[in-house]
């Protein structure tokens, strides 16, 4: 079974919204086995799903149980939070045609990638990888995708100047690139986490960076030093691509903000 069209890409502007089927399919039992909906509801569904099974043999069962799990998926909007992440971010939403959200089994698996045809001006469409388990926490949910989707935002975005080839800008061996890109993977986190954080209050100031970023940095600067990195991240200081990538590489050269 292919992957199922969301019935409300309209809202979001995306031209193709697809949830994987056995995602969909696991997150709505997760949901109804939990006991998220009021008693009515969940005997409902248990309803029409024991009447699957005297319903078709065989694969045709399969489909059948799938395309039962597709309709509770958007009856009970568990597709709503991808929604409403992608509206807050229309770059994405307009520049990427297709979306497509697949089921990961482990943690470290979540996340996104922008695909397109090499040497194309604009990307063909994404991937974001999901549990099932986090359909159970929309909030959450909704948190994860606008963060995969702001990296995508300044992907997107020209003044950014996203540059897929990773260039340090200086020949090292392996173990120092790694290190650089690390280090721009934390800083861009940082910066992303502050957009969040200011789409909800203008005025939000910086937290301390997490042990994640120390590390990172920890190495070749000082607690100070990281601060002022993770503070020039986070509050939107280091604007581009190459700002980012350049304190990655060198990031005792210049002042936070250079």
């Amino acid at each position: 079974m292919p992957p199922r069209a969301c019935p409300s890409c309209a809202e979001s502007r995306v031209s193709a919204l697809e949830f994987e089927p056995g995602l969909a399919e696991e997150a709505v039992f997760l949901w109804v086995s939990r006991r998220l909906e009021s008693e009515a509801t969940v005997a409902a569904w248990q309803r029409e799903r024991e009447s699957l099974y005297h319903s078709a043999p065989g694969p045709a069962r399969e489909r059948a149980f799938r395309e039962h799990a597709a309709g509770w998926f958007d009856r009970l909007r568990l597709g709503q939070p991808i929604h409403s992440a992608l509206r807050a971010c229309p770059r994405v939403a307009q520049g990427i045609p297709a979306l497509s959200v697949r089921g990961v089994v482990r943690a470290r698996d979540e996340g996104s990638e922008v695909l397109g045809t090499a040497g194309a001006d604009q990307p063909e469409r994404m991937v974001l990888g999901l549990r099932p388990q986090r359909f159970l926490d929309p909030p959450a949910l909704e948190e994860l995708a606008l963060r995969e989707f702001l990296h995508a935002d300044d992907m997107l975005d020209p003044e950014f100047g996203f540059d897929p080839v990773f260039d340090p800008g200086f020949p090292s061996g392996y173990g120092n690139r790694e290190r650089v890109r690390d280090r721009l993977r934390v800083l861009w986190e940082a910066r992303v986490h502050g957009r969040m954080a200011r789409g909800v209050n203008p005025r939000a100031a910086p937290p301390a960076p997490d042990a994640d970023f120390r590390v990172a940095f920890g190495r070749d600067a000082d607690s100070s030093a990281v601060d002022a990195l993770f503070c020039g991240a986070w509050s939107g200081a280091l604007a581009t691509y190459g700002a980012l990538l350049e304190r990655a590489a060198h990031p005792g050269t210049r002042s936070a903000a250079g």
